[in-house]
């Protein structure tokens, strides 16, 4: 193999080792990071080290709540240790102490071991091997305890010179079961490095729920009882030449031309990790220890070697090398690995508040277009509205105008869990209502609209940001970093603007006062397909929002420029939207001096949201609204022209207009089920475009309540439906919203 080749190999064994902490550690990169010059530059050093060799995250173009101290270690330096250190202390002037990971490419255990030893903290060691041509097998297997599925033909007590364990089909799937020494798995580890695990990596990910305790307590006071207490190992072998030729020994992969391993452990990567942690720790401490102390750690170590497990190893057959990874090996891989080990979303799921939730959700009487499922991790379908917990979470810090907390925290973070008389409660309170974990049921209906009504929307919103934000590209660099890095903080814009920004005071239940107030989506509408059709235009409209907004001169020092760091925050998001609040009854002529605020005016015309209520120049607010309604909001019906006094009293008029004197059938007004119903209880039930106060109207003495909690463009639309089906003529009904000659709405 070449030396570029074996370089550019090389390369892409860190990259994707980096890629897997990201992944495991839940930051999300909006980019590919190693096209970078800087990152390219930096992984070409780390994967080319001849010595120790020290970077970072930032300086890899890597982004994530979290800042990377990457390193590469082969001996011991003094020096290292020291700009390992002063690299930490640099990097805590500028984020949290607990938010800087340090992870280790290191050659061995012993290595790993005197890392973790000196830093005395939560290092990632990810061991990687440079010599490629070694034996990789098993030894002093007890052919007694063998299994092989399908059974094996011929001897079963084989002998020196007998024939192999083998199948009559050699091409198809075979599996065999036996006991193994666990300490020699280890040493299988120490020897291949992480490559060990190329189908089942889990490095970077953080062990909170005491299983690596469980296994070093029980090599430490009973290793006779392991075999017992662990689910053992699974271990999947690709190579063609894989053959049972002994009773006593499994050779997985004969090395001596090099290449790639031929199998990989696909379960059981903790297991090994921790036993390898616990081996090779009391090795270390041999070497240091005083001569009182070393007969009982020679006695702790001899002892827990002893350890047994039970080992499955199942070999698929390749006949060439285009066929590996095989479908059959990514199928096992995957199926076995369903069952991960419990995870914070598994302990949140087990929450009150969320069995309170899913109950509520489930129920007959709540309306479908409001509500969704929550469902666990990896149980995800196409039947329904469906978000896992995470997903959950993130919408409703995005509904509760925290877009920045919804892009930065990670699911430990969100779904952090404290314990009360031994029940799970979810810390956080924005994400996690008390309202609603404490409403009995004549009030959880009026929390969860007020506070998650909208949830559903906001993960859709952002799932269309995510699928076509990549998209949309720009010349200018400040715009392409909002529109890379801005998906919760347009999110959670678009969703306040949807909801007429509408509020209240959450201290106002606890008989306090002030303004501290949140979102309230009590009375929150809207057609979900009509609003995801224009985010694309609108995603760069937000984009110069942002940009204009911040470029302004008291702004752009408050802020910086809009990179990535920017959005990980919720400052800029809530000075946005309050200086909307304070200025959207300003005239047009004073609207026209603030750049940002017409921007916003374009992007509410997008979703046809009224916003803003701007006045003629000299005119008060009382006479421009007395001037638009007498004369620029009516009806024309038939011949009579009808002044009204909002969207709603219009909608409400057109629609007695046509039940009174172009009556539909029955069948086609099943069709207006949303917005018309002579149900007094479904207008009562404020779902839907009934949320609010529908208007009542007499039609020949029979009572409809028209639902008109919409926006213009729906009201137009469903007017439009229902002149279709009455068959009412063209040219009798008309909607004039303002002065202008061109009708809002006609038909």
């Amino acid at each position: 193999m070449s030396d570029i080749i074996q370089r550019m190999k090389r390369e892409e064994c860190f990259r994707n080792y980096i890629n897997e902490i990201l992944r495991n550690r839940e930051v999300d990169c909006d980019e590919e990071w190693w096209n970078h010059d800087n990152a390219r530059k930096e992984l070409t050093a780390l994967a080319g080290a001849k010595g120790n060799y020290i970077t970072d995250s930032r300086k890899m173009n890597i982004e994530g709540a979290e800042t990377l101290i990457l390193a590469v270690y082969k001996e011991k330096d003094d020096i290292f240790v020291k700009t390992v250190k002063e690299k930490i202390s640099i990097l805590s002037s500028y984020t949290k102490a607990s938010d800087i990971q340090l992870v280790f490419f290191v050659g061995n255990m012993r290595s790993r071991i005197f890392l973790e030893k000196i830093f005395q903290r939560n290092v990632f060691c990810i061991l990687i091997q440079e010599h490629e041509r070694q034996e990789a097998k098993l030894e002093s297997l007890n052919r007694f305890e063998m299994m092989q599925e399908p059974p094996i033909s011929g001897k079963i007590n084989l002998e020196k010179g007998d024939a192999p364990l083998q199948n009559e089909d050699n091409k198809s799937i075979r599996g065999l079961v036996c006991t193994a020494s666990l300490l020699q798995i280890v040493e299988l580890y120490n020897m291949l490095g992480d490559q060990l695990f190329k189908y089942n990596v889990r490095i970077g990910m953080k062990e909170t729920l005491g299983v690596d305790s469980a296994i070093r307590n029980t090599l430490e006071t009973e290793p006779d009882q392991f075999w017992f207490k662990n689910n053992g190992i699974t271990i999947l072998v690709e190579n063609p030449d894989f053959k049972v030729n002994s009773a006593e020994t499994l050779m997985l992969d004969d090395r001596k031309s090099g290449g790639e391993l031929g199998f990989s452990v696909v379960n059981g990567a903790q297991t090994i990790n921790t036993a390898a942690q616990y081996f090779y720790g009391l090795e270390d401490q041999l070497e240091s220890c005083s001569a009182s102390e070393r007969e009982e750690i020679e006695w702790k170590l001899n002892r827990s070697k002893k350890a047994r497990v039970l080992l499955r190893v199942i070999h698929i057959p390749v006949e060439s090398e285009t066929d590996q990874p095989s479908c059959m090996a990514k199928e096992i891989s995957v199926a076995l690995n369903r069952q991960k080990p419990i995870k914070i979303e598994d302990i949140a799921f087990t929450a009150p508040f969320v069995e309170k939730l899913t109950k509520y959700l489930s129920m007959d009487s709540v309306r479908e277009n409001d509500v969704f499922q929550l469902v666990r991790r990896g149980e995800k379908t196409d039947e329904y509205r469906q978000m896992d917990l995470v997903e959950f979470s993130r919408a409703r810090l995005a509904c509760a105008g925290c877009p920045g907390d919804a892009r930065n925290q990670g699911a430990n973070e969100l779904l952090k869990v404290r314990v009360e008389d031994g029940e799970n409660f979810l810390a956080n309170k924005l994400i996690f209502s008390r309202d609603f974990l404490a409403a009995d049921e004549t009030d959880e209906d009026r929390v969860f609209r007020r506070d998650y009504k909208a949830v559903w929307h906001a993960h859709q919103i952002a799932s269309e940001y995510e699928k076509t934000g990549r998209g949309i590209d720009s010349t200018e660099q400040d715009i392409q970093n909002v529109i890379k890095n801005g998906k919760w903080y347009f999110t959670a814009f678009l969703i306040q603007m949807l909801n007429g920004l509408e509020e209240y005071d959450k201290n106002a239940y606890s008989g306090k006062s002030g303004e501290d107030k949140l979102p309230d989506f009590s009375n929150f509408a809207c057609n979900l397909k009509e609003v995801l059709e224009p985010i694309p235009q609108a995603i760069k409209c937000f984009a110069n929002i942002v940009v204009t907004f911040i470029k302004k001169t008291e702004k752009n020092e408050k802020y910086g420029e809009p990179d990535s760091n920017l959005f990980k925050k919720n400052d800029l998001y809530k000075d946005i939207i309050r200086e909307i609040k304070e200025k959207r009854k300003l005239t047009k002529k004073e609207l026209s001096r603030q750049p940002a605020l017409v921007q916003c005016m374009e992007f509410a015309k997008l979703f046809q949201l009224e916003i803003f209520e701007e006045s003629p120049v000299g005119e008060s607010e009382a006479e421009t609204d007395e001037k638009r309604t007498l004369a620029g909001k009516f009806v024309i019906l038939g011949s009579g022209k009808y002044t009204v006094q909002s969207d709603a009293h219009a909608i409400a008029m057109v629609t007695e207009y046509i039940l009174t004197y172009y009556p539909p059938v029955k069948e086609a007004l099943k069709e207006m089920d949303g917005w018309i119903t002579d149900d007094k209880r479904v207008s009562q039930e404020g779902q839907g475009y009934f949320s609010g106060t529908p208007k009542l109207v007499d039609v020949n003495g029979k009572n409809y309540w028209i639902g008109t909690h919409s926006n213009t463009k729906i009201k137009c639309r469903q007017m439009k439906r229902l002149c279709e089906l009455a068959s009412v003529p063209q040219g009798c009904i008309f909607w004039y919203k303002e002065v202008r000659d061109k009708p809002q709405f006609s038909w």
